[in-house]
C-alpha cells in the first residue's frame, strides 16, 4: 500500500488486517498522531527511508 486515509486505515484495522505483533501498533500510533493534528504519517524501514521521503516506498497515512 502506498497511501491510506484515516478512514481506510480504520476500516482495515477494524477488520483485523494489521498484525497485532507487527503493523498493528504502528498503525495505532499513526492514527492517534493524525487524529491529534498530524498531517501525514509514514511507516517504512530504514533502508527505504530516502525513497519514502520522496514519495517512493513505504506507506503514507494522511487526513484528507
Amino acid at each position: 500500500m502506498d497511501f491510506l486515509s484515516i478512514k481506510k486505515a480504520e476500516k482495515l484495522q477494524n477488520e483485523s488486517q494489521f498484525d497485532p505483533g507487527s503493523m498493528g501498533p504502528k498503525v495505532d500510533a499513526i492514527l492517534k498522531f493524525l487524529k491529534n493534528g498530524g498531517r501525514r504519517g509514514i511507516i517504512t524501514d530504514s533502508k527505504n527511508i530516502t525513497g519514502t521521503l520522496t514519495g517512493v516506498g513505504g506507506t503514507q497515512f494522511y487526513d484528507p
